[in-house]
C-alpha cells in the first residue's frame, strides 16, 4: 500500500496539535484547581473544635487575623504545658518557658486588646466581654507569677485559662469588635500588633 506524499508529515502535525491542546487544557485545569487547605490551621481546629469553625476563620476581619494567629500559638502552648505537667515534667523549666512566651508575645497581645479594642466596647452591649477579658488577663498574669514561685497548680491554672480565654475571644470578643469598633481602631490594632519574625502576618 502506497502512502501519499506528505501524509506522514500531516499526521505528525495533527498529533502534535492535539497534544498541544491537551497540554494547555491540563495547565488551565491545574490553575483553576482550589488551593489545598492550610494543614496547620486545620489541625489546630480539629484538635480544638470550640475555637472557631473554618467559615469563621475565613470570615475574620483581615485586621484581626494577626491577633487570631497569636491565638493559634497560644493554644499550642496551653496544650503543651498541660500535657507535660501531666507526664510529671519538672516545674521550673515549664514555668520559665511559659514566662518567656508571655514576655515575648502574650503581653504585647494583651496590651493591644486592652489599649485599643476594649475601650471601644465600653458603653455598648459588649461591655461585659471587655470586663471578662481584663479579669482573665489579670488572672493569667497572677497564675504565672505563682508558677514561677514554685506553685505547680498555678501553672496548670494558667494553661487551662489560656486555652479557655482564646476560645472566648475567638467566639465572642472578636466578633463583637468586628461589629462595633470603627475602621480606624481595627487598623491601628493591626499596625500595633508586633510582627513575628519569619511570618508574613
Amino acid at each position: 500500500m502506497q502512502t501519499e506524499p506528505g501524509s506522514g508529515t500531516a499526521s505528525r502535525e495533527f498529533v502534535q496539535a492535539n497534544w498541544s491542546v491537551a497540554r494547555h487544557r491540563a495547565r488551565f485545569a491545574e490553575r483553576c484547581r482550589p488551593a489545598p487547605p492550610n494543614r496547620a490551621i486545620l489541625a489546630g481546629l480539629n484538635a480544638t473544635p470550640a475555637l472557631a469553625s473554618r467559615e469563621e476563620i475565613v470570615k475574620r476581619d483581615p485586621r484581626l487575623r494577626g491577633l487570631s494567629g497569636d491565638h493559634h500559638r497560644a493554644l499550642v502552648l496551653a496544650r503543651s504545658l498541660r500535657r507535660r505537667l501531666d507526664t510529671g515534667e519538672e516545674l521550673e523549666p515549664l514555668a520559665a518557658e511559659a514566662r518567656s512566651a508571655y514576655e515575648s508575645e502574650l503581653r504585647a497581645h494583651f496590651d493591644v486588646e486592652e489599649e485599643l479594642l476594649l475601650p471601644g466596647l465600653r458603653d455598648t452591649d459588649a461591655e461585659p466581654l471587655a470586663d471578662r477579658t481584663l479579669r482573665e488577663h489579670a488572672a493569667m498574669a497572677a497564675d504565672l507569677d505563682a508558677a514561677n514561685d514554685g506553685e505547680r497548680d498555678a501553672l496548670r491554672r494558667f494553661a487551662i485559662l489560656l486555652g479557655e480565654h482564646v476560645r472566648f475571644e475567638e467566639s465572642q470578643l472578636f466578633p463583637a469588635c468586628e461589629r462595633l469598633l470603627p475602621d480606624g481602631t481595627l487598623e491601628e490594632a493591626a499596625m500595633r500588633r508586633p510582627k513575628r519574625s519569619g511570618t508574613a502576618d
